[in-house]
């Protein structure tokens, strides 16, 4: 079938549980370590992936992603190769704040700039060092293009970050902002993707809370 074969089949997993997460605390670029509960959870994720046949392990460059992926490559047998581009997004001087601060700054940010659509959330941020859901998805999708057009037809492992994937299941069409809310995705959540010819669709997902509140 070649349809099968010029498809490319992804799983993008978010890291397990970091320090800051239980603290609540904004990352971004920033850092902290895997929790021993975080680290449960690679290995629980691992063993889940270890039924399917991985040809690639590609991870984010940040520590809690590279932590994750490792002790998934020890049970799945792959190389890990980094890329910058599936780095979360930076939100600049606010990281390493409470995300309680940050949410306040972006709820006063958003009266000022009121967005009434999701498309408007999308090229949305509450400060000019951040990324925007936009700018995070134009660097992931370059990458995922030309990562797709390279592994044709092979089965890749995205290690990645919680607002990358809610970004691209915003930008797939998957979901709208509503459903998506901030936090969604949970630790080692993880969603699959097939890939023809760049274009993205979501088969399926495990471990993200879809929001069905619509006020």
């Amino acid at each position: 079938n070649s349809f099968m074969q010029n498809e490319t089949v992804l799983y993008f997993v978010r890291h397990g549980q970091t320090e800051w997460n239980v603290k609540r605390i904004m990352q971004g670029h920033l850092d902290s370590a895997l929790t021993s509960t975080g680290i449960e959870q690679a290995q629980s994720v691992a063993q889940v992936f270890s039924h399917i046949p991985f040809d690639f392990i590609y991870s984010s460059d940040l520590g809690r992603a590279k932590h994750t992926a490792h002790i998934i490559a020890h049970k799945i047998k792959r190389p890990i190769r980094l890329a910058k581009s599936l780095r979360e997004a930076t939100f600049g001087k606010h990281e390493g704040t409470t995300e309680e601060k940050y949410h306040e700054l972006f709820e006063k940010r958003l009266l000022k700039n009121p967005c009434t659509t999701d498309q408007d959330l999308f090229h949305f941020k509450a400060d000019d060092d951040i990324e925007s859901p936009h700018d995070v998805m134009k660097r992931c999708m370059k990458f995922l293009k030309t990562l797709t057009k390279k592994h044709k037809g092979k089965t890749i492992l995205l290690v990645t970050h919680g607002g990358l994937i809610r970004h691209f299941l915003y930008a797939t069409g998957y979901k709208t902002y509503k459903e998506l809310r901030f936090g969604a995705v949970r630790s080692t959540g993880y969603i699959k993707v097939h890939s023809n010819n760049g274009i993205f669709t979501v088969q399926e997902t495990e471990g993200i809370i879809f929001s069905s509140d619509t006020s």
